[in-house]
């Protein structure tokens, strides 16, 4: 890390070159594609000079690499082996939302409301992580909230994996209303839960709460097992788009099959 600072460079508080070094691995990690000095330096606001230095020790480190498929005076870099080692050695719910993230953003940026990830915990759905939409009127931040899932769409997608003596045992407690639209009979969750399963996503509209409709779907590791859900709401009166409801579905389907291919690419 010493390389960083040179003589070249103007002089900086340890937490200034930690918060430059931080913002230059933001910029990478946020696209699939890598990042080139100079689409860094617009990202970060940085000299160019100086977000070369930092990739040059960044590179000798291992927690960069350069991206080979392009031209030697113009390559780009990519979140490197060392980085996603020190990742997969923190807990799944923290290294899967640092995966996610790039994607997360990206279907937010297309869609324009609220993204989240969400894991399953016991028989709640957990939200590690939400990008809350930029839109006048939001959702609340659930991150943190852990949410029954017979009454979530991620909580939905959960449940249609789930063994048929396991789902037996969920649905044979109580179930109860969260708004007047929210299903608690056993019957009829189950065939929506067969659907869920069937289509590979769900679709839940003021179940949870008056004015929210949500979209879930799977994010399975590389043995077919459903690890998390990738997770877009808003309120009734804005989402889904007229006319984008199957649009928003398949995004959101590529977003969460993104994220369990990078999951398993860097548990490789």
């Amino acid at each position: 890390m010493a390389q960083i600072v040179s003589d070249k460079t103007e002089n900086l508080s340890s937490l200034q070159l930690v918060e430059r070094v931080f913002a230059v691995l933001r910029a990478i990690g946020a696209t699939t594609e890598g990042g080139g000095v100079t689409r860094i330096a617009e990202q970060t606001g940085l000299p160019k000079s100086t977000v070369s230095r930092i990739c040059a020790t960044l590179e000798q480190l291992a927690l960069v690499t350069r991206l080979p498929n392009k031209e030697a005076a113009g390559r780009g870099f990519k979140i490197g082996p060392a980085l996603i080692a020190l990742v997969a050695n923190v807990p799944q719910s923290a290294s899967l939302a640092a995966i996610a993230q790039p994607y997360l953003q990206r279907l937010q940026e297309v869609i324009g409301e609220t993204v989240a990830l969400t894991l399953p915990e016991g028989d709640n759905a957990y939200v590690v992580t939400q990008l809350t939409s930029r839109q006048a009127i939001q959702v609340r931040d659930w991150t943190g909230v852990r949410i029954p899932m017979y009454v979530q769409s991620t909580g939905r997608v959960f449940l249609a994996e789930r063994a048929a003596d396991a789902l037996d045992r969920y649905l044979a407690q109580p179930l109860q209303p969260y708004t007047g639209k929210t299903i608690c009979d056993p019957v009829q969750l189950r065939l929506i839960l067969t659907q869920v399963r069937e289509q590979g996503y769900a679709w839940v509209v003021e179940e949870f709460e008056d004015g929210l409709v949500a979209l879930a779907a799977p994010v399975r590791n590389a043995a077919g097992q459903v690890i998390a859900a990738v997770n877009i709401f808003g309120p009734t009166f804005r989402f889904p788009a007229t006319g984008r409801q199957a649009e928003i579905t398949q995004l959101t389907l590529q977003a969460a099959q993104q994220i369990g291919l990078q999951q398993h690419k860097s548990q490789g």
